[in-house]
């Protein structure tokens, strides 16, 4: 069992083949700049697999700061999933589990987690709805689920612990 402290919060515990800690990984590292990643992925179970950021706070819904803030986010999804399809075509090589990597790809359900400590809940509505414009062309040809969570939340889905 593994566990994995970001942005003050602790993620897991998870077993050793439900996580690909991309962040850390030769395949990311290898690229060089210019390549954003989020934290982890998680295969939570056969049909869902979940590429989760965390962050410790995030700018007011308003100006610059905030739009920097979800390019930013969109970003590091974007990417991770980008590269993570790349290990899966293996057109790239990594050391990744077999329960991260072999995935049924008609059925699979990609979910962009961002979670945020100590988030107001009534303040995450206006953040996903800024990803969800951001990322408009991925969610409707992949599908993909995005999902803001504060450390409350998170806890309550067993993301995070105490």
């Amino acid at each position: 069992m593994i566990t994995i402290t970001e942005s003050g919060m602790i993620f897991g515990p998870f077993t050793d083949q439900q996580v690909y800690q991309i962040e850390k990984s030769d395949a990311y590292i290898n690229l060089g700049e210019g390549i954003k990643v989020v934290e982890f992925v998680y295969r939570k179970n056969e049909e869902k697999l979940f590429f989760i950021e965390a962050k410790s706070s995030s700018p007011m819904p308003e100006g610059e700061k905030f739009t920097d803030y979800i390019t930013d986010i969109a970003d590091k999804f974007t990417h991770s999933f980008n590269l993570w399809l790349t290990l899966n075509l293996r057109r790239r090589t990594d050391t990744i589990t077999s329960d991260v990597m072999e995935v049924n790809m008609e059925k699979q359900i990609f979910r962009f987690i961002l979670v945020i400590k100590g988030h107001e809940k009534s303040w995450l509505p206006p953040i996903k709805a800024a990803l969800e414009r951001k990322m408009m062309a991925e969610i409707k040809i992949w599908k993909h689920e995005i999902i803001v969570l504060n450390d409350t939340q998170a806890k309550e889905r067993g993301l995070i612990r105490e």
